[in-house]
């Protein structure tokens, strides 16, 4: 059951039904390094004395939002 705690922690937990290995290959290729970061953040939390789990950070950021603008030059 590792995987299932690997997606589950994500937040990705869904069946995996690809038809084509690639697609299969290519969630694995982002979950894999996106697991690892999540444990090394977590590493570094308790380390700092921080022991919360994903939903309650999840929680905490979801009143963060990502704002962009594109600002043209003169003439284009």
């Amino acid at each position: 059951m590792p995987s299932v705690v690997l997606i589950s922690e994500l937040g990705l937990l869904r069946p995996m039904h690809h038809s084509k290995s690639d697609r299969v290959d290519g969630q694995l290729l982002i979950a894999v390094p996106a697991y690892h970061v999540l444990n090394y953040n977590g590493w570094h939390m308790e380390k700092a004395g921080l022991n919360h789990r994903c939903p309650t950070i999840r929680f905490w950021l979801e009143t963060h939002e990502l704002l962009t603008n594109n600002l043209l030059k003169e003439g284009g």
